[in-house]
């Protein structure tokens, strides 16, 4: 018995010791960025709209001022409540409405309660733009600004200059609310603090780095997304991979096991050229499983395997930087570059 212990001892501190060593080379591969200034304080506009005092003339003004083209972004298109050019400002009443209909109002007291403030959350995207304007030295870091929008997007952005977070999506995944409208139960489960930094900034450079889905073949579909995965590598270096794409950890393990025959999948099957956008989604869009493989393999397969022909590519062709990785359309010239073929 004492010497079962100990083997168990021994192969627990080797898997603690390679553990340890391959965070240790994590850590040398990611850049010194402490030198690097950026400030991300977040504006929060859901405090702001919900203690707005309406029997002030200029308190409409005073949004407006404060959050700019955020502002018109919000009540025109995010919530619907009308257009703010109207000479009547009809929206004005709907706008109030929202904030004193009885069911929003305990979902704001909920996210103050999770997010009394948000200097954890600023630290976090403090580092992340760091890395940015790491590997984007030109691009602008944009305002941060926090919002409610009673389970709409999780993220905004507008061009290049906002990025905003919508706090009523990371009330934890047992959060009551969620259990009376429909996300199901794999999506739900993501909505926790710790996916707010991967699923921005993912969200982020998706507004900069756009693609034609109705217009592209699948294998373009999969190298945009395994690029947006890759550049989160670099801008959450200490970030776990199962937060950058939202599988469970046993997931990310039976993806990696497989790898070899997700591969011939998509090969066998002949989907990398596939065009008509309606027969390739299910493997690029959100799903409980993927159609066609087996119950354990999780959604959006495509995504992950172009993650791995990305990373691949960039083991492959070190003197491309991020930057012009990004600009890269052609996912048969990366691919072909990439020299991709997971061992079996």
């Amino acid at each position: 018995m004492k010497h079962s212990i100990c083997k168990k001892t021994t192969l627990y501190s080797i898997i603690i010791f390679l553990i340890s060593v391959q965070f240790a080379c994590k850590l040398e591969r990611a850049p010194d960025v402490s030198h690097i200034e950026v400030h991300t304080p977040i504006l929060r506009f859901e405090q702001d709209i919900f203690q707005l005092d309406t029997t002030k003339y200029h308190a409409f003004s005073f949004l407006a001022k404060k959050y700019n083209v955020f502002y018109y972004l919000y009540v025109d298109e995010l919530m619907g409540f009308g257009k703010t050019d109207d000479p009547a400002k009809e929206y004005r009443k709907k706008l109030v409405a929202f904030t004193k209909n009885k069911d929003i109002v305990q979902l704001y007291d909920s996210v103050m309660v999770k997010f009394p403030d948000l200097k954890a959350l600023e630290a976090e995207f403090e580092e992340a733009f760091r890395y940015y304007k790491y590997y984007f030295p030109n691009k602008k870091v944009p305002d941060l600004i926090s919002h409610l929008s009673a389970f709409g997007p999780a993220a905004v952005t507008l061009d290049s200059i906002i990025l905003s977070v919508n706090l009523d999506m990371y009330l934890g995944k047992d959060f009551p609310f969620y259990n009376v409208t429909e996300f199901p139960r794999y999506i739900s489960r993501r909505f926790e603090p710790e996916y707010i930094v991967p699923n921005s900034m993912k969200a982020y450079l998706q507004g900069l780095y756009e693609i034609d889905e109705r217009d592209s073949k699948l294998l373009d579909q999969m190298v945009h997304k395994g690029k947006l995965l890759y550049a989160l590598d670099k801008l959450l270096p200490y970030t776990a991979d199962s937060l950058k794409i939202g599988y469970s950890q046993e997931q990310l393990d039976w993806c990696q096991y497989f790898e070899a025959k997700i591969w011939a999948f998509f090969i066998e099957k002949e989907l990398l050229y596939e065009t008509e956008y309606r027969k390739y989604f299910k493997f690029i869009n959100e799903s409980p499983t993927t159609s066609g493989m087996p119950q354990e393999s999780p959604g959006r397969i495509g995504e992950w395997l172009g993650w791995q022909i990305v990373r691949k590519f960039m083991k492959e062709n070190p003197e491309v930087s991020l930057s012009e990785l990004m600009k890269l359309k052609d996912g048969q010239k990366i691919l072909s570059m990439a020299k991709y073929k997971p061992r079996k």
